[in-house]
Parts: C-alpha cells; sequence; structure tokens
C-alpha cells in the first residue's frame, strides 16, 4: 500500500507506512515530532521544541527514556525487571528496581541517600549530610538504628525481642526489652531514674533528685 500523508492547515503533518511495519510520524509546527513503529516493535519516539524526549520501546521490553531540557531523564525498563533511573539537575538520582528485588536508591545533592530494598528482606538507609542515619531492616527482624549529629541514638529490634535504646546528648536513656523480659530502664539529666523489670520478678524503682523514691518488688 502506498503512503498516506496527511497535510494540515496549522502545519501538522501525518505520513503512515503500512503492511510490512506499521509507521506514524507525526509533524507539528511547533516541532513537536511523534515517530511510531508497530507490529515488530513498537517505538515511540517524541521530540518537543523544549528538549524534551521521550523514547517508548515496548513488546520484548518496555523501555521509556524521557530526557527534559533541565537534564532530567527518567529511564524505565519493564518486563524482565522494572527498572526506573531518574536524573534531576540538581543531582538528585533515584533507581528502581522491580519484581526480583525492590531496590530504591534516591541520591541528593545534599549527600542524602535512601536505599529500599523490599521482598527478601525490608531494608532502608537513609544518610543525611548532617550525619544523620536512619536503617530499617524489616521481615526477618525489624530493626531501626537512628544515629543524629547531636549524639541522639535509637534503636529498635523487634519480633525476636523488643528491644528501644534510646541515647540522648543531654544524658536521657531509654531501654525497654520485651518479650523475654520486661525491662526498661530510663536515666535523665536531672538524676530521674526508673527501672522497671517484670515477669521473672517485678521491680520498679524510681529515684528522683528530691530524693523521692519508690521501690517495689513482687512475686518473691
Amino acid at each position: 500500500m502506498a503512503p498516506k500523508i496527511t497535510l494540515y492547515h496549522d502545519k501538522h503533518v501525518i505520513i503512515e507506512l503500512y503492511n510490512d511495519k506499521h509507521v506514524i510520524i507525526e509533524l507539528y509546527y511547533d516541532r513537536h515530532v511523534i515517530i511510531e513503529l508497530n507490529h515488530d516493535k513498537h517505538v515511540i519516539i517524541e521530540l518537543y521544541h523544549d528538549k524534551h524526549v521521550i523514547i517508548e520501546l515496548y513488546h520484548d521490553e518496555h523501555v521509556i527514556i524521557e530526557l527534559y531540557h533541565d537534564k532530567h531523564v527518567i529511564i524505565e525498563l519493564y518486563h524482565d525487571k522494572h527498572v526506573t533511573i531518574q536524573l534531576y539537575h540538581d543531582k538528585h538520582v533515584t533507581i528502581q528496581l522491580y519484581h526480583d528485588k525492590h531496590v530504591i536508591i534516591e541520591l541528593y545533592h545534599d549527600k542524602h541517600v535512601i536505599i529500599e530494598l523490599y521482598h527478601d528482606k525490608h531494608v532502608m538507609i537513609e544518610l543525611y549530610h548532617d550525619k544523620h542515619v536512619i536503617i530499617e531492616l524489616y521481615h526477618d527482624k525489624h530493626v531501626i538504628i537512628e544515629l543524629y549529629n547531636d549524639k541522639h541514638v535509637i534503636i529498635e529490634l523487634y519480633h525476636d525481642k523488643h528491644v528501644i535504646i534510646e541515647l540522648y546528648h543531654d544524658k536521657h536513656v531509654t531501654i525497654e526489652l520485651y518479650h523475654d523480659k520486661h525491662v526498661i530502664i530510663e536515666l535523665y539529666h536531672d538524676k530521674h531514674v526508673i527501672i522497671e523489670l517484670y515477669h521473672d520478678k517485678h521491680v520498679i524503682i524510681e529515684l528522683y533528685h528530691d530524693k523521692h523514691v519508690i521501690i517495689e518488688l513482687y512475686h518473691d
């Protein structure tokens, strides 16, 4: 079949080629270009006057590549593995890997980093430029570790033993251990102390800076 060419009064042009490969080429007066190749592989290429580029490849592997004039880049690969890579002009990077393992890696220009690993183990690692660190491990053991630049530390371990450890720069300390033995230890900078031990022996000890003392011993 002969090519079909359509010309519009707004300088919009459509060229269609059929039979062996289906091809559509669209030219717009604002320099917008769409090229579609079908049947064997579906390909769409779009070029915009603002240097925005979209390339789509289908059927064998789904691929989308988007290039923006502000240096924003999106690359998506599907079907075998879902991959999304985003590059921003401020050096922000996002990488996503799916289906086998869910992975998200985000890199920011302020040295903020997020790494997420899913399905086998949920892992989140966040690194900040102020030395703030968050690590989360899920499914097997729930683990949260937060390290701050002001020496604030939170550690939480779940499922096997519940553990919360909080250390603050003002010498506030909280320790909680559950499931095997219930233990709460809180130390404050005003010399306020709470210690609770349960299950085997019930013990509550509270010491205040005004010499207020509560001691409870149970079970024995």
